[in-house]
């Protein structure tokens, strides 16, 4: 129901976000305002919300998100404590939707404060030295897709290709001019290639006809229903062609004119023309001929 200018409006009423619409090439721009910058990755929020926590121990989010789809996990502290003191501090994680339990964290005795406990998924929970009350709680947001509405791709905003049809798909100009701009990383860090792993992982996902082919064999699959297809085209064209043929030598049989035939017939009435025409000649002299002798 929101127009693209309904859009593009709660966009740049985000702090530190303008969102324009250029009329001149209908693109839609987005750009971080001084001192921002926009990320489309999906990494975790950081700092966390921790405004409902009454302790006195400040917890961290690192890592990044792996998983399918997007989750929202509320962290609760199940009892008072102090982080690595008492024995059985924990804290739960569990969805925020569903109520299922994901992980239970133990804090207390034993844990060394500010080391990160893994969670599900590739991300990790640290908490810092200090006390924990009894249903402090917190919320995790894992983003496994961080434009779930499609929006990036229908308005072109970071995409790979140039596209107005089917038949003009092409490489952006701008990576042509410099790969480096292909994000392969998620998070930035050198030795992550988590989303390069991703396009080759995608190259050789089951995701078409029911989880049972890849884009490649589609793409082979498509190539080769057309070209049996085509094949089909050119022989039915081919059978056509000869009936024609056959029709119209039989309709040239029947009324058809033979040009060599006609022009002898033509030679023949000229030649006995001509000959008519000198017997006729020849009777006129001879006629003249006798009226002088009489006369």
């Amino acid at each position: 129901q929101d127009s693209l200018n309904d859009v593009i409006a709660r966009l740049d009423a985000i702090d530190g976000i303008r969102a324009t619409l250029q009329n001149a090439t209908g693109r839609v721009q987005i750009a971080g305002e001084a001192g921002h910058l926009i990320d489309f990755a999906g990494r975790p929020s950081s700092p966390l919300d921790l405004s409902g926590v009454t302790g006195t121990s400040t917890a961290a989010l690192s890592g990044t998100y792996d998983g399918i789809g997007n989750s929202v996990w509320q962290v609760t502290a199940l009892s008072d404590g102090e982080i690595g003191v008492t024995p059985g501090l924990q804290y739960r994680v569990t969805n925020a939707l569903t109520g299922e339990v994901i992980a239970d964290l133990d804090v207390g005795s034993g844990y060394q404060a500010n080391e990160p406990i893994p969670l599900p998924g590739g991300m990790s929970l640290s908490f810092g030295p200090g006390t924990v009350v009894a249903g402090d709680s917190f919320e995790v947001h894992a983003i496994g897709d961080p434009d779930s509405a499609g929006f990036l791709t229908a308005f072109g905003i970071g995409t790979l290709f140039d596209t107005n049809d089917l038949q003009s798909i092409s490489v952006k100009q701008q990576f042509l001019n410099n790969p480096s701009l292909l994000a392969t990383s998620k998070t930035g860090e050198p030795s992550d290639a988590s989303q390069l792993t991703k396009l080759i992982e995608f190259r050789d996902a089951a995701i078409l006809t029911n989880g049972t082919e890849t884009i490649e064999k589609r793409l082979a699959s498509i190539t080769g229903e057309v070209g049996l297809a085509v094949q089909s085209q050119e022989i039915e064209l081919s059978q056509w062609q000869a009936q024609y043929d056959q029709l119209r030598n039989q309709q040239d049989s029947l009324s058809g004119v033979d040009p060599n035939e006609e022009l002898l017939m033509m030679l023949e009435f000229q030649r006995a023309f001509q000959a008519n025409s000198r017997f006729l000649t020849s009777v006129n002299e001879t006629l003249d001929q006798l009226l002088g002798l009489v006369g």
